[in-house]
């Protein structure tokens, strides 16, 4: 009876039987040797062993559909991780921004505003100043403004954050489902 060398884990192993060849995981590609060779060859080279290697049967489609499914689900939750830390930081300045306009007194904005129409007059030849109506109005409008586009980060960061904890249950869900089957 014949018997085989392989080399596994960049050590050479046997002597084997084709018997104990078909308790031992080869491959293909496992380096293999029996007397009257001059070289090591793959197994799948040598006739006598290919009857040890098709033994193995493919992995079923499940078992593959599984994997990938994994890799998705790990893929998807790093996405939702980041949706949700990117809905966190809109809240987070939206809300900065309405403290930082509540803790400016208004006479911070009027100087702003002064500086800036008084710039304007100097570097453009614009001699026309704005009545002190017309001048309290364009503050306001812009103080409005500033608190419209913090609350509008907030809604926008909000609705985000549901939207990241919705599709985190789903996840949670679909990934305990996939549990169950594997279970079964």
């Amino acid at each position: 009876m014949k018997k085989y060398y392989i080399v596994k884990n960049n050590t050479q192993q046997g002597p084997y039987t084709i018997e104990e060849l078909k308790d031992i995981n080869i491959s293909k590609s496992t380096l293999t040797w029996t007397e009257g060779m001059d070289e090591w060859t793959n197994a799948e080279n040598i006739d006598e062993l290919k009857e040890v290697l098709m033994k193995k049967p493919p992995p079923t489609p499940s078992s593959a559909n599984t994997n990938t499914k994994k890799k998705l689900l790990l893929g998807k939750s790093k996405a939702i991780i980041a949706l949700i830390l990117f809905s966190i930081l809109l809240i987070y300045v939206g809300f900065k921004d309405i403290s930082s306009i509540k803790s400016t007194p208004i006479s911070v904005y009027i100087d702003i505003h002064k500086t800036t129409i008084e710039n304007m007059a100097k570097n453009y030849h614009w001699y026309e100043r704005p009545s002190q109506d017309e001048f309290i109005e364009r503050v306001v409008e812009d103080i409005t403004y500033s608190i419209r586009i913090s609350f509008y980060l907030i809604f926008v960061g909000l609705v985000l954050l549901f939207i990241g904890i919705l599709l985190m249950q789903r996840k949670f869900f679909k990934h305990k489902l996939l549990m169950k089957n594997k279970v079964e």
